[in-house]
């Protein structure tokens, strides 16, 4: 009688039949199915974490699972049912090869959207780049008038504001007398300037302001301040401690560099200014207050003819602003 091989029960151990050696089962033949898993694993082993492809994957299940089915055809007799193992092992291939189908289409489908999201915000960056720019530039532009280039009123102000409440909270010994003073504020206009716009037009005026500026930017140190105060007046700022004989001296440079000649439409022009001299803390300890005096002290310049006056020097009958038009009524550019 011919001997029969059948599967062992769980937790029993069989003898393999005699001359199973020598079956297909445990002949080469196998191989040719094996090779396949071992070299869909080689691949995605090689490939790395995050780098398999797809059709890697498909490679590797469909080989697990003819070598599944190859093994349990090799042990079935003819006419023998399948074993439920393998077949549970094969359904259970299928069904986690269709699950990561839809992980990796899901996958792909996140890093399209991330990838939107990383270009989006980049848009985004970019626009708050031009935005934040768009800004600053804004901000300069608010504090510079746009006819000479230089600091407007504005500018002046808050520049003054600051550097009087840094003074304030210096040492006392800088209001002691005998000491020089920590500031001063010029006031600077220009006699005569309405006949260059009514004669030459305001082209010609226009470039003359234009060159003023330029002459009392390169007159003071890069410590001071020019700035337009509006029309054809102009207001300086010195804040390291000066006497009278500097500031003296100072008015001076500001006069002889406004006054030298200057061509305008083939004709030559001389354009004297006037100057008022305000000083802290001795013409007033707040901005209105030094900006009020030095204005009276242009003013008082413009009516005597003699280039600048301080505005310790007023005597009380001295012209105000209003009488005369002073640099506090000009008009910010």
């Amino acid at each position: 009688m011919a001997a029969e091989f059948r599967p062992a029960s769980a937790g029993q151990a069989q003898s393999p039949p005699p001359g199973a050696a020598d079956t297909p089962m445990q002949e080469p033949m196998s191989e040719p199915l094996a090779a396949p898993v071992a070299e869909a694993g080689t691949a995605l082993a090689a490939r790395g974490r995050g780098g398999v492809a797809v059709q890697d994957w498909e490679l590797l299940f469909t080989a697990v699972k003819q070598r599944l089915q190859s093994l349990d055809g090799a042990e079935r007799l003819p006419g023998q049912a399948p074993d439920a193992c393998v077949s549970d092992c094969v359904e259970a291939l299928d069904q986690l090869q269709l699950t990561l189908r839809h992980e990796l289409e899901r996958r792909a489908r996140l890093e399209q959207d991330a990838e939107q999201a990383l270009d989006d915000l980049q848009q985004v960056r970019q626009e708050l780049d031009h935005a934040h720019q768009a800004a600053r530039q804004a901000q300069v532009l608010a504090r510079r008038d746009s006819l000479t280039g230089l600091p407007n009123r504005r500018y002046f102000r808050e520049r003054l504001a600051m550097s009087l409440t840094q003074l304030e909270r210096a040492l006392p010994s800088s209001t002691q007398p005998g000491k020089e003073t920590g500031l001063a504020v010029l006031f600077l206009d220009l006699d005569g300037f309405k006949a260059i716009n009514d004669v030459l037009g305001h082209a010609a005026g226009d470039e003359l302001l234009k060159i003023v500026a330029l002459r009392q930017a390169r007159a003071l140190r890069s410590g001071d301040l020019v700035a337009r105060w509006g029309g054809d007046e102009f207001a300086c700022l010195r804040t390291e401690g000066l006497g009278r004989e500097a500031l003296e001296r100072l008015a001076r440079k500001l006069f002889d560099a406004v006054s030298a000649q200057v061509q305008l439409q083939g004709q030559l022009v001389q354009m004297r200014p006037s100057i008022g001299i305000a000083c802290w803390p001795a013409d007033g300890r707040s901005a209105e207050a030094l900006l009020l005096q030095a204005d009276r002290a242009m003013y008082q310049a413009k009516r005597l003819q003699c280039g600048s006056v301080f505005a310790a020097d007023l005597c009380d009958s001295a012209p105000s602003e209003e009488g005369g038009g002073g640099m506090l009524g000009g008009s910010e550019e």
